[in-house]
């Protein structure tokens, strides 16, 4: 996945990692976005996209969280959401199914220790899929499909 630097300040107006990369050159540095979370110089800036007619403003880069708490250890991962955040992404995607519920539950943790930019995420989720293991929330007929009930619960 492509990740870009801020064509925002960040949030707090706090400098970030990105706005110590820039050097007067005219050039935008941009950060690639990969397990460790490597910075890269020499590219442009996140752009955004208004999603649908909600009026909510979202990076035009998703972050998939699917490899989290499977590929990706709760470190990894947090290393992967604090590279995205300061790259100015706000647009990431979850589901219920990623590794059994796991994915969900590092996303939340890493989002209660980072309140200030939680805020400014959107979450992109699905439930339609049965979760299996430790981790569902019920089984039989209602685990799985788009009721009420389900998406509610999962």
């Amino acid at each position: 996945m492509e990740g870009v630097c801020h064509s925002r300040p960040p949030l707090g107006g706090a400098r970030g990692p990105i706005d110590e990369l820039r050097d007067g050159s005219g050039v935008e540095p941009r950060l690639v976005l990969a397990c460790g979370a490597e910075v890269r110089r020499n590219l442009v800036a996140m752009r955004y996209r208004t999603l649908g007619n909600s009026g909510t403003s979202v990076s035009v880069h998703c972050l998939g969280t699917m490899t989290f708490g499977a590929e990706a250890d709760e470190s990894a991962s947090g290393e992967i959401l604090d590279a995205f955040v300061a790259a100015g992404g706000n647009f990431v995607d979850i589901a219920d199914v990623y590794a059994a519920g796991v994915s969900e539950q590092i996303v939340g943790r890493w989002m209660q220790a980072h309140p200030t930019e939680a805020r400014e995420l959107v979450i992109a989720t699905k439930g339609r899929f049965p979760v299996a293991g430790e981790n569902a929330v019920e089984t039989g007929v209602n685990n799985v499909g788009a009721s009420r009930r389900h998406l509610r619960l999962a």
